[in-house]
């Protein structure tokens, strides 16, 4: 194994600037871990690490020396040195530096604040600001033209005493530039320690202005609403008056029509239940008409306005009969058959019985009228 000594120049002075900036990087490694109070097993890895290293610092030799340091030493033994340092600062450093991002310090909590677009601040139970982000620095400046130190600042312009004198834990705030602020007080325990106050400022400026928006389409449509009733009452009227008189026209035409039908009728007894059917309304439901003042006898009912008319002619030489199939789903006629019967003995037997009962009725009947009651002279 070849001397250190034995070296190319370049290659020792390679070797000793390392060596030197890894007692640099060991040193600055130490310095931050004793400023951020970690652990001892952490401090003393860093400060073994740069005691080996800077004491193979001093005993590295000067160009031409060969009896001296670390000259007689095998250079490997020295190059594992740095290997090994390099490992410990690429390692090491990250890690501190995750851990300094990690880590929740006052600057932390101060940036992280100031990053939020929502105004905040909080006060300890004496009234003092403790800590306030820039956007509500900001805020109170263009509300009191001061930065304020003490919440009581901010209470006399957000939330004003009311007639009871009691202060109310939100308000809203309009800003000459256009922007609105919602203000939020709060109660807060902190550590256990009661009566801390937080206040936030929120950004509603895009809600207030959507909020006018409704609130002048409701206005509209309430004045559009209050026409529509308006014209909704003028058509109920004009559409009450429009019935009447329609109920009053039909009213009379249907007068007019039964006063033309029965002197038809009177006139014209054959053709008056044909008239008759003609004028009937179809909403009535009128599916049959049977007729009897002309006495006609009518082998095949008549139709006319989808009505049917029958008569079954004089007295009671003949009677008709009507066999019906009704559709209960229409509630109409579905089919239909008249036919005349006879009232004779191969239609109609004798009924005895029936017979003698009519007969007891008549004679009665007989003794009681059929007799004089009076004579008249000529």
């Amino acid at each position: 194994m070849n001397a250190f000594y034995t070296l190319p120049p370049l290659l020792r002075s390679m070797f000793a600037t390392m060596l030197f900036v890894s007692v640099i990087g060991e040193t600055a490694l130490l310095i931050y871990k004793a400023h951020r109070s970690v652990r001892f097993a952490e401090k003393l890895v860093s400060l073994l690490a740069l005691f080996i290293l800077f004491a193979a610092l001093i005993l590295f030799p000067q160009y031409g020396d060969a009896d001296t340091g670390l000259c007689r030493l095998p250079w490997i033994p020295v190059a594992v040195l740095l290997f090994l340092a390099a490992i410990h600062l690429s390692i090491a450093i990250p890690m501190e530096r995750k851990r300094l991002f990690e880590r929740i310090t006052p600057d932390s909590i101060r940036e992280a604040t100031n990053a939020l677009t929502m105004g905040i601040c909080f006060a300890d139970p004496a009234g003092r600001i403790i800590l306030c982000n820039e956007t509500m620095r900001e805020l109170s400046y263009m509300m009191t033209g001061s930065y304020p130190q003490m919440i009581g600042e901010l209470d006399t312009v957000l939330f004003p005493a009311g007639p009871d004198g009691k202060r109310s834990s939100n308000g809203t705030f309009f800003f000459p530039d256009g922007n609105v602020r919602l203000f939020n007080s709060e109660q807060i325990t902190v550590s256990g320690e009661k009566g801390w106050r937080q206040i936030t400022a929120q950004d509603i400026t895009e809600l207030h202005r959507v909020k006018e928006q409704l609130e002048s389409e409701n206005r509209r449509l309430a004045e559009t609403n209050r026409k529509l009733r308006a014209m909704y009452d003028r058509m109920t009227d004009d559409i009450r008056e429009k019935e009447s008189l329609e109920m009053k026209i039909r009213t009379h035409d249907t007068m007019g029509r039964s006063l033309i039908t029965i002197q038809d009728i009177m006139e014209n007894a054959d053709e008056a239940d044909k008239k008759l059917a003609a004028l009937l309304d179809p909403d009535w439901g009128v599916d049959v008409i049977i007729g009897g003042h002309s006495h006609t006898k009518l082998e095949e009912p008549f139709k006319v306005n989808d009505i049917y008319i029958v008569q079954a002619g004089t007295g009671t030489d003949e009677i008709g009969r009507f066999d019906i199939m009704v559709d209960t789903d229409l509630n109409a006629i579905d089919t239909l058959t008249w036919q005349m019967v006879p009232i004779d003995d191969a239609h109609c037997p004798r009924d005895e019985e029936v017979e003698n009962f009519i007969q007891r009725y008549r004679s009665a009947t007989s003794q009681k009228y059929d007799r004089i009651i009076t004579r008249f002279s000529c």
